[in-house]
């Protein structure tokens, strides 16, 4: 199937964000897309699964242990050129000139803002798979 990758903080709200993104992703599994979700929750285990498959779609976290969102970004564009990221964050907002550059230049897709809606989850993966 068709393997999203998301890539959050291991912290009980974010364990909570996960499932909701997971439960989002399962839920359009449901609606006819082939969605198979992995998750990281350090920059180098995100790094490890890119070399070892092909993501179509990448959900990043802005803030990890090891490595910020945009960075880490950076490094997955070498493994998966094509594949849409989407940054999430309660910490960044969506008119940061971090986010905004990151957008300008193709480098993230778009962003999603903390807490967010299962259904906004749904709707940017259908149209990033579309």
């Amino acid at each position: 199937g068709t393997i999203v990758a998301a890539i959050t903080l291991n912290s009980d709200w974010d364990t909570t964000a996960i499932t909701g993104v997971t439960f989002a992703l399962k839920a359009t599994s449901g609606s006819g897309f082939g969605v198979d979700s992995l998750s990281a929750n350090t920059s180098g285990q995100a790094l490890a699964m890119a070399r070892a498959q092909r993501f179509r779609l990448v959900l990043v976290d802005a803030k990890l242990p090891d490595l910020d969102g945009i960075e880490l970004a950076r490094q997955l564009r070498e493994t998966n050129p094509d594949a849409p990221i989407f940054l999430i964050s309660g910490y960044f907002h969506r008119d940061d000139i971090e986010v905004r550059q990151a957008v300008a230049t193709g480098l993230i897709s778009g962003f999603i803002s903390k807490p967010f809606l299962h259904d906004e989850v749904r709707s940017i993966v259908r149209r990033a798979l579309a």
